[in-house]
């Protein structure tokens, strides 16, 4: 019983955060393991209830003789006495039943926050790993990456329900993948007839219309046809395709964002004049500690200046920092999005550095490593992607409307620190798409950039993305410093220089891939 309320706790935790949290992931499992366990307990039960039945009704079938015996009437006296009130009482003892469902219902009345969102949640996560990676659907779907088994495989049923959810998230595209393997699975198993073929033909005919593919969605609706004529859906389709339309651009197919996925996959890189100029080196100033205890750095890219810093913050700091942030960890948000989880899947918290002692210096240490004046650092914010986790491409700064309520006295973000508390075992790098730079999360690495032009306005290549986490899970922690009184610090050129990064605002965002 303490077992089951420890786990329970953990479960009570998880409320409405199931699929973006490794933690309630584990607790779930710890959960159903319970569950299993007290399920068995019972079959042994049950099954040595039926061993007793059957040795009693034996004993009385062998007793039983022809009328006329001299022991026929002790015998039968003996067995209604005996043996059927023995039969009696294994049958009223229900026991191991009572066990099963006192453990079942404390932890199946535990998960009331389980809806339809996690289930959801979850496909567009498995969805999204497959499509950002180009990884083989069918060694996905039967639990291998990267040419490791790693879990079990899925059912023409799971495939089906991730296309469906796709599908109600006007993901078509990428519903048609998944219906594909949804009929190569289905083909292959024993459940193959003609009622599920068609309602497979319907989902093709479904996403082809709102894509606007009239010969596809005709050749569909065709084959649904074929196999179960008095369907009524066929006349849905039919009218669906005689009204159809050419569908409104969508960023997810765009160039835009294709070339978001191909920086995730390490397909765009620098050009070899690009990195002939980039330097690794030793910093040693100008803060007088660095003379002291320098750090290695590697420029990843000149302009806009992206520089990683290697064990740019200890093991302990590290421990220290996870440690306070795990409990307060919630659902991440980002401005006008707070719970759609195609934009950010991540839960975070913000950690005042002015209040540990171990963040003031990290705090300090930034200063020296940046440059920049640190007096209108943000809090810290902490972070932890877990499985499917990710950000969407954005930039760190602010437009003019969405400084509000953000201090913007301070001015915008001028320049990001981002720690990376954790390694990563696949996925989770940091893509700057537009300058073909993937960073590949390390524990102790330090990556700092600067996210505005010298006048001020936002440089919109330094758009970035945290990449799906495909395996593990991973921890950072950023900061954000204020342009406030960084006069001196990153001084205005005399020229404008926005003119370079302004095109890359909407970049191609419209313009689908072919």
């Amino acid at each position: 019983m303490v077992r089951c309320l420890i786990v329970l706790t953990f479960v009570y935790l998880c409320a409405g955060d199931l699929f973006t949290s490794q933690v309630c992931f584990n607790s779930l499992l710890a959960t159903e393991k319970i569950l299993i366990e007290s399920f068995e307990n019972y079959v042994v039960k049950t099954e040595e209830k039926l061993e007793n039945l059957n040795r009693n009704i034996e004993l009385i079938c062998k007793e039983r003789t022809k009328p006329g015996d001299p022991t026929q009437s002790f015998l039968l006296i003996k067995r209604f006495l005996v043996y059927w009130p023995k039969i009696k009482d294994v049958l009223e003892d229900n026991s191991a039943m009572e066990d099963f469902l006192i453990v079942s219902k404390l932890n199946f009345s535990s998960l009331h926050y389980l809806n339809k969102s996690d289930f959801d949640g979850a496909a567009l996560g498995l969805a999204r790993i497959q499509d950002t990676y180009n990884l083989n659907i069918e060694d996905l779907t039967a639990g291998i990456i990267g040419g490791q088994k790693y879990s079990s495989s899925l059912s023409w049923e799971d495939c089906f329900h991730i296309s469906n959810t796709l599908f109600n998230w006007k993901l078509h595209k990428t519903a048609l993948i998944w219906i594909e393997e949804t009929k190569r699975k289905l083909l292959l198993s024993s459940n193959n007839n003609n009622s599920t073929l068609a309602d497979i033909y319907d989902s093709f005919a479904s996403n082809y219309i709102m894509l606007g593919i009239a010969d596809k969605a005709s050749e569909a609706i065709q084959s649904m046809n074929d196999l179960q004529p008095d369907r009524p859906s066929i006349v849905t389709r039919l009218n669906e395709l005689n009204e159809i339309t050419i569908p409104e651009k969508s960023y997810i197919y765009s160039k835009s964002y294709d070339l978001y996925k191909r920086t995730c996959r390490d397909d765009v890189s620098l050009s070899k004049n690009q990195q002939r100029d980039l330097k690794c080196r030793y910093k040693t100033g100008p803060a007088p500690f660095l003379k002291l205890a320098p750090f290695k750095m590697e420029e990843v890219n000149k302009d806009p200046s992206i520089t990683v810093y290697y064990n740019a913050i200890t093991n302990n700091e590290i421990k220290y920092v996870i440690n306070t942030a795990k409990p307060f960890l919630e659902l991440s948000g980002t401005f006008g999005n707070i719970d759609d989880p195609r934009i950010r899947v991540s839960k975070s918290m913000f950690l005042n550095y002015l209040e540990h002692s171990i963040l003031t210096v990290i705090y300090k240490r930034l200063n020296d490593i940046t440059g920049l004046k640190m007096k209108y650092t943000e809090q810290f914010q902490v972070a932890k992607y877990d499985i499917g986790g990710m950000y969407e491409p954005h930039v760190d700064s602010f437009k003019d409307s969405e400084t509000e309520g953000n201090y913007p006295e301070f001015g915008n973000r001028i320049g990001s620190a981002m720690f990376y508390l954790s390694d990563v075992e696949m996925g989770g790098s940091t893509a700057f798409n537009y300058l073909g730079v993937n960073i590949k999360p390390e524990k102790g690495k330090l990556v700092f950039w600067e996210n505005l032009h010298s006048g001020g306005a936002i440089d919109f290549r330094t758009k970035h993305a945290g990449c799906p986490i495909v395996l593990g899970s991973k921890w950072i922690m950023n900061a954000w410093t204020r342009s406030l009184e960084q006069t001196f610090t990153r001084p205005c050129k005399l020229i404008n220089d926005n003119d370079v990064s302004t095109i890359f605002e909407t970049w191609k965002i419209f313009e689908d891939v072919k």
